[in-house]
């Protein structure tokens, strides 16, 4: 026979601490649990010239960051972005980075001071960002899934790239 109290405190522990898999913060966009269909072509730039991405990243919980040389808090979410890439296991995740800048000269000006390691894409006619509803609104993060659904936003103002990691960390226990 269970002691009553034990089952009683379990209960409330599981409560208040929930059990399995981390759950994804909370966010919105219109394209909050769709599919989005992977698209070939993108060409990276920095450090990895020559190499070609497909976003999202088939098989991958892929985060995807649209910024702009011109956003401070865009450039004060990079150093977050590179610690998460730097942390993941490359196999699970992929990070990349797009930059939404009309002129892809400064963003190749830029890129040097940031020291991000991870992929990075200029969209200066606004394809890739048009595909995500981006507007024009950066910072704007997007966490998909392995299937390539939008599971979790943050945008605006900054502040929510913090809740990437919690992202990355629920769907990475799917």
């Amino acid at each position: 026979m269970s002691n009553p109290r034990r089952v009683f405190l379990t209960l409330v522990a599981l409560a208040l601490f929930g059990c399995g898999a981390p759950a994804l913060p909370k966010s919105e966009h219109p394209m909050l649990g769709h599919a989005l269909t992977s698209t070939r072509g993108w060409r990276v730039e920095a450090d990895h010239m020559g190499e070609w991405i497909s976003v999202p990243v088939p098989g991958k919980v892929t985060v995807i960051d649209f910024w702009s040389t011109t956003c401070e808090p865009c450039i004060r979410e990079m150093p977050v972005l590179e610690r998460l890439w730097r942390e993941s296991d490359p196999a699970e995740v992929q990070v990349v980075g797009v930059a939404v800048d009309e002129e892809p000269g400064e963003v190749r000006k830029a890129l040097p001071s940031l020291g991000v390691t991870f992929p990075m894409l200029i969209d200066s006619a606004g394809v890739l960002s048009g595909m995500y509803r981006v507007g024009g609104g950066v910072p704007a993060t997007f966490v998909l899934d392995r299937e390539g659904r939008l599971r979790f936003f943050t945008g605006g103002d900054g502040g929510g790239v913090s809740h990437v990691e919690e992202a990355i960390r629920a769907l990475a226990a799917e």
